[in-house]
């Protein structure tokens, strides 16, 4: 029962060790843009009152596009 594999496919285990290394250095490449403890609540914040601000009606004639 040996099977043979045809000449264009890959080792699976090759493929998982080059997925696994790119998912680690894109991981490591991310935590270069972590945004620490209260910097990142308050870009939280910041984005909560822009969306308030964004979702009020500047004028009557505005109202009738939000639906």
């Amino acid at each position: 029962m040996n099977n043979p594999r045809p000449d264009n496919t890959v080792a699976i285990d090759s493929h998982a060790l080059g997925t696994l290394n790119y998912i680690r250095s894109s991981i490591e490449a991310a935590g270069a843009f972590a945004v620490p403890g209260i910097a990142g609540i308050a870009m939280g914040v910041v984005g909560v009152i822009a969306t308030l601000v964004a979702s009020v009606p500047l004028s009557p004639l505005t109202g009738w596009r939000s639906g």
